[in-house]
């Protein structure tokens, strides 16, 4: 199964404000991450940090670092345990070196076969570096000390980041090449990569979804639990008099009409509402939520929702690679995203500036 690790913005400035406090000697934090599963991946979400103080540590080198097990860690086994948490150990590398060291592999293998004795739930743990230059690469430690690549790391603040920032580049279909022009081949790539969900199917999300899918983006979900109808047919994208008259649910008229592009778009359809087990499931397992609901009740709900799954949440984000200037959908609106402090749907800017 594919795994993924999501941090928000302000969990990801508190790591690096911890990690590198200029002294060029390692440091270290511990991860505690809830999960969302989706049929083909899991996503680790950060919920809680806990930075290890420096002066607490046994011994912190440029190369190495000791910490106490017994003190920091067994400690929060409880907690761990009663949530179904993943741990995460993450520390820095101060000079830079951009793959686990062969210090690091022996800690893991030390570390986390005892990690996974403690806790009685069959659940992924790993470890993660972070780079002076903010990037972070990560793997999952089996039970037996096996290792396994956690194949993307994703930062959900005012701009989205995902590690590797570079991708490995496959020749861009020809339907792409006008997009891979104007955004970057790197940028092009990301977005193919990407699993973006849709909740709400209307007037709104009917645009978003035909937008996403002919910008490269080919794996979407969709939840609407509403049929389309006459009054519907004046404002939604591809709904047609034959969709009303079947009472055919929003999200399969529009997974049909996607589908039938040609642009290898897969779509994952739940005519269900996001509190249904298997929408929220799949919802989780996203790396950006677009919200276009309609009603206070349903931004209420879908806010509630994703504040915890640390999942970019708006109709405006912007996002950039080495290779080209970021690209943005109505730049004058801050995107709003589920890190722990972050504003309503209400409270957001919808307006341009007067500039």
């Amino acid at each position: 199964m594919n795994i993924t690790l999501s941090i928000g913005g302000r969990h990801y400035g508190a790591l690096y404000e911890h990690l590198f406090p200029g002294d060029r000697r390692e440091g270290v934090v511990l991860l505690l991450c809830g999960r969302g599963t989706g049929s083909d991946r899991q996503r680790l979400i950060v919920q809680r940090i806990i930075p290890i103080p420096h002066d607490q540590v046994e011994l912190r080198e440029p190369d190495r670092l000791v910490w106490s097990v017994e003190t920091f860690l067994l400690p929060l086994v409880t907690e761990i345990e009663a949530k179904e948490l993943s741990l995460i150990v993450m520390h820095c590398h101060p000079g830079g070196f951009p793959s686990f060291s062969a210090i690091d592999d022996e800690g893991d293998r030390e570390l986390f076969p005892s990690v996974h004795s403690w806790l009685d739930k069959p659940v992924v743990h790993g470890s993660a570096v972070m780079l002076p230059d903010g990037s972070i690469f990560a793997r999952v430690v089996g039970a037996d000390g096996t290792f396994s690549p956690i194949t993307s790391v994703a930062i959900a603040g005012d701009r989205l980041r995902f590690f590797p920032e570079v991708l490995s580049l496959v020749k861009t279909p020809e339907h792409g090449f006008r997009m891979s022009q104007a955004f970057g081949e790197q940028t092009y790539a990301r977005l193919q990569n990407l699993r973006v969900a849709v909740i709400g199917c209307s007037g709104t999300g009917g645009i978003v979804v035909e937008l996403l899918a002919r910008c490269g983006v080919r794996n979407l979900v969709l939840v609407d639990p509403d049929r389309v109808t006459v009054k519907n047919l004046d404002r939604i994208l591809n709904a047609q008099m034959r969709h009303a008259e079947a009472g055919s649910f929003k999200v399969d008229m529009l997974g049909d009409a996607v589908e039938a592009f040609g642009l290898g778009v897969t779509v994952e359809r739940h005519a269900t509402s996001i509190l249904d087990p298997a929408a929220a499931a799949a919802v989780a397992s996203a790396d950006i939520v677009f919200g276009c609901v309609d009603s206070v009740e349903g931004r209420h709900v879908l806010t509630n929702f994703v504040r915890p799954m640390v999942s970019p949440t708006s109709i405006a984000a912007s996002i950039s690679s080495r290779t080209a200037p970021a690209a943005s959908l109505m730049p004058w609106r801050r995107p709003i995203t589920s890190s722990p402090g972050a504003p309503a749907f209400s409270a957001a800017a919808s307006t341009p500036p007067r500039n």
